[in-house]
């Protein structure tokens, strides 16, 4: 018998041995992540004759969306059995995860897919980019003012630094500074390392980074300016010391590095789980008038107005509840998704004023699993 539900805590030696069979991740950080971040209450499993083949999990965060901080859940460890793919039963796990979101009053959920397009038949579209550094031979000096810094402790100048540069990124998490500390207990966990650009007392950036046998990658990395930027870059390329290197940074950045190779690709997706609360939190205009579709939450299908009321008036746009994601976090204008042949729009002039009020964003999140 097949069955789809919410997880129980008895559940986690099960959900740690899925996670185990499907990710190659250490047993380092699945010991800290199924301790630290498993939340029961929170994922979803489908189980036959009381074997779970599925899970997804999630844990709440909060992420800025345009200037909104908004409560959301972070989805990690989707994953089904190898024995038991391709038979519909992550759409059918997600279905019943936004529902069980929605009951917990959560209007959008976040996840960093390693392969975006997997979620696109259940209407969860990109809405941050990543810009992506690769060198295949690295090394150099190591520049003055940039040096080993604590995992643990000192963080204040570090989270500063995060709230600084982040401060200007839609789609981007919102930490406290026990927030920060907690995140960096996660990379620490696995092993990362921290570099950091210290002045007066002041970090003007960072960077947390894994050395991975012959590639040293670089998971987090914000910098204040340009120079900043640079020296760290600089040396994480001296840590490597002749190893292919692999940096994640903003979509925004213009990173300098001698035989570097860049490319920008979109990382964040989002869902909304309640599209009435996420308008209502994100929009609040009620000139505006959507139609929507939703093929994975059907409460969001119907007309609603720019403050989630439904509606009965003539709709100005057409489009899946999932691009509505994408506008409302500024990743696309209403005009670019029509454009694009996601979006109709009715009445034009409406579109014009709507993408000059809500214009388009830099969108970016580091965090992921």
């Amino acid at each position: 018998m097949l069955e789809t539900r919410a997880a129980r805590q008895q559940d986690r030696d099960e959900f740690y041995d899925l996670w185990k069979i499907c990710f190659g991740d250490s047993k380092a950080f699945m010991d800290w992540f199924f301790s630290e971040r498993f939340f029961p209450e929170l994922s979803t499993c489908i189980s036959i004759k009381g074997c779970i083949i599925a899970s997804m999990q999630s844990y709440p965060l909060h992420i800025r969306i345009r200037d909104t901080i908004l409560p959301v859940l972070m989805v990690a460890g989707v994953c089904t059995h190898p024995e038991h793919r391709g038979l519909g039963y992550m759409r059918l796990m997600f279905e019943s995860f936004m529902q069980q979101a929605r009951g917990l009053g959560i209007s959008v959920v976040v996840h960093t897919p390693a392969y975006t397009p997997t979620f696109f038949s259940i209407g969860q579209y990109p809405v941050t980019d990543t810009l992506y550094l690769s060198l295949k031979s690295s090394g150099g000096n190591m520049p003055e003012g940039v040096s080993v810094h604590s995992m643990h402790t000192g963080l204040a100048p570090l989270h500063t630094c995060y709230q600084l540069a982040c401060a200007k990124y839609s789609g981007s998490v919102s930490r406290s500074i026990a927030d920060f500390a907690y995140k960096l207990r996660d990379y620490a966990s696995d092993g990362a390392g921290c570099l950091a650009r210290i002045h007066d007392g002041a970090a003007l950036g960072y960077c947390i980074y894994y050395e991975m046998g012959e590639e040293l990658h670089v998971e987090e990395c914000f910098a204040l300016n340009d120079e900043a930027l640079s020296q760290l870059l600089l040396a994480v390329a001296h840590r490597a010391n002749g190893r292919s290197l692999s940096v994640k940074l903003p979509p925004d950045y213009n990173p300098v590095l001698e035989g570097a190779e860049l490319i920008i690709k979109p990382q964040g997706a989002m869902g909304i789980a309640d599209v009435s609360a996420a308008l209502y939190k994100l929009l609040r205009d009620e000139a505006y008038v959507f139609e929507l579709t939703d093929g994975a939450v059907k409460q969001n299908t119907g007309r609603f107005n720019g403050l989630g009321v439904a509606s009965a008036k003539m709709p100005q746009f057409q489009l899946e509840a999932g691009r509505l994601a994408q506008f409302l976090s500024g990743y696309r204008s209403i005009e670019e998704l029509a454009e694009q042949g996601h979006a109709k729009i009715i009445d034009y002039d409406a579109a014009k004023s709507l993408d000059a009020k809500f214009p388009k964003q830099t969108c970016f999140i580091t965090d992921e699993y």
